[in-house]
């Protein structure tokens, strides 16, 4: 989303409906990658973005629309667009904040590594069956897409130059299934999360999240999602 200002039907007033023990996903305002161009793409990797003025402004109307719930757990992502979509959200509120890295975007491009090299060892850490160091297989749909080959390759590039291994499809399925079983297991009451487009479409399925969309979901839905490589 490059909107500049938010339309009429996106400001505050047409929220989700205050209901009790649900989870709210929340996907991040927009980021400086969610604007770029393909040739800003190409040749800033920009690593762990931060919000534009625009994805501010989402946060500002995400925390109007859940102005009405009360929420047990408020939960981001480790990477920056997340946390800053959570602090503008909840930052006036009397609500305690946990950052769980198992909840970052598939690590597949450079957006989506932590800047805080703790975060990133964590990433790290759930990979148990795979090899380090391993190909990265590149998605078969990404062949309909020159831009996207090429960005992908040259995100591929940086990874090696970093000295970083991406994410494989497996590797980051395995990461959603440890969060969903502890977001099962460790939390009650109304969750609210703040994340991203692919970690939330592998967590419950269904269409890829608009920026500071709020999708609300019951603890039973918490099913399998698909991988789909779409912006972060």
């Amino acid at each position: 989303m490059d909107n500049t200002s938010l339309k009429k039907s996106q400001r505050c007033g047409r929220g989700p409906t205050i209901t009790e023990g649900k989870i709210y996903l929340v996907r991040h305002g927009q980021s400086r990658y969610n604007k770029a161009g393909f040739f800003a793409r190409l040749v800033h990797p920009m690593r762990d973005p931060r919000l534009t003025s625009f994805g501010r402004q989402q946060a500002r109307l995400a925390a109007c629309n859940l102005s009405g719930i009360k929420f047990d757990h408020v939960i981001s992502s480790p990477l920056r667009r997340a946390e800053e979509t959570a602090l503008i959200a909840f930052g006036n509120r009397n609500t305690n904040f946990e950052t769980w890295e198992s909840c970052s975007e598939w690590m597949i491009a450079p957006a989506d590594v932590p800047i805080r090299r703790s975060s990133l060892s964590s990433l790290r850490s759930y990979k148990s069956k795979y090899v380090e160091g391993a190909a990265y297989p590149l998605p078969s749909t990404l062949t309909k897409s020159y831009r996207r080959t090429l960005i992908r390759a040259f995100h591929q590039a940086w990874f090696l130059l970093k000295g970083i291994t991406p994410e494989s499809p497996n590797e980051f399925g395995d990461r959603v299934e440890f969060f969903r079983d502890l977001l099962v297991n460790r939390t009650s009451g109304n969750v609210a999360i703040f994340g991203h487009a692919r970690f939330f479409n592998q967590l419950v399925g269904g269409q890829i999240m608009n920026n500071g969309e709020i999708h609300i979901v019951r603890r039973d839905e918490l099913q399998h999602g698909s991988v789909s490589d779409q912006p972060q």
